[in-house]
């Protein structure tokens, strides 16, 4: 994979994004029950799916695209490790 590669696939999901909320499609939700997300990424939803020992569940809404994110503060809970 070449360097440009990332920022293709991240342009591209951009403007997927600008095309589904033209046409009324909401920005996140799910499909075939899986989770998407397609606003930009915020460091507050980062910590909140990837960190949050507060939330039981491992598998969490993706951050950014289609699918789960682990968070990774739940697993460390379990474990019985700080948090």
């Amino acid at each position: 994979m070449n360097r440009a590669t990332p920022l293709l696939i991240l342009g591209g999901l951009v403007l997927l994004s600008r095309v589904l909320a033209r046409r009324g499609i909401q920005p996140h939700g799910s499909f075939l029950g899986v989770p998407y997300e397609l606003r930009p990424p915020t460091m507050e939803r980062v910590r909140a799916s990837l960190w949050d020992p507060g939330d039981p569940r491992i598998l969490t809404p993706t951050i950014f695209g289609w699918g789960f994110s682990v968070n990774f503060g739940a697993i460390a809970r379990r474990l019985g490790l700080p948090a």
